[in-house]
Formats: C-alpha cells, structure tokens, sequence
C-alpha cells in the first residue's frame, strides 16, 4: 500500500536559521523561518521540530513541537519559533509537511550540531538578515 503513495519532490522551500536584532531586550536573537521560493502559496503548513544529540557524553534532546503555519504565501517567508543559541551544540531538526497545488510535500531538514555559526552564515533570501538556509 505505501508504495502506491506518490512522493513529490520538494523544490524552492527551505528552512532558515537567522541572527536577528532584537529592540526590546537589545540583545542578538534567533529565529527559525520558513521560505517559500516557489510563485505558488503553500497550503496547510505543518512544521514540527526537535533537537537531539550528545553533549558532554550523555545522550541529550528537546521536547517535539508542532507549528501550524496555515498558509505561505509565494515568494515570502514565515516564522516558525525562536531557538536559544544553546541548542546550537545539538542537532535541530524540521520537519515539513504542506499541499502546494492540491499535492501533498514532505521533507525534513536538519541543522547538524554546531554548524549554526557565523562563520557559515550568508545573507538569506527574502529576509536579507544573516543566517544559514537549508534548501
């Protein structure tokens, strides 16, 4: 039965993680987004996260979270959550459902431990902050 569910290839969507100013505390924050590169809105979006990992030689991870998004519309971008620059050491993980044109997409995408750095950080599209984007 699985293998009669057609799997649609994910193109033009990606997760960013982005080192933002933020007035109210004065401090460097980051945030998670969404971006939908695609000229189509993506429908029912449904984001869960969680982070896992070893620090210090003990088995380590968050809770699950869930974000429903709702609608994204082409070309533009979403917030998903803020994450603590803690969680950097471990590695973060989104997984992504949406309908895009009445077909259903999935893909999930994962910021390995240690690598949101910003020594690896690029200018990310559609937000112009710096950060690192996931395709």
């Amino acid at each position: 039965m699985l293998k009669d569910i057609k799997e649609f290839k994910v193109e033009g969507v990606g997760i960013a993680t982005v080192q933002e100013w933020d007035e109210i505390f004065g401090e460097i924050v980051y945030n998670v987004y969404l971006i939908n590169q695609n000229k189509s809105a993506l429908e029912g979006v449904l984001v869960l996260s969680k982070g896992f990992g070893i620090i210090e030689g003990e088995e380590r991870k968050t809770s699950l979270l869930r974000h429903f998004l709702d609608t994204v519309e082409a070309e533009s971008f979403s917030k998903i959550e803020p994450i603590n620059h803690e969680l950097f050491v471990l590695n973060n993980q989104y997984q992504l459902t949406y309908f895009l044109e009445g077909k259903m997409y999935e893909k999930t995408y994962v910021f390995e431990s240690n690598t949101i750095h910003p020594d690896n950080y690029k200018q990310v599209p559609f937000l112009k902050k710096p950060g690192i984007l996931i395709i």
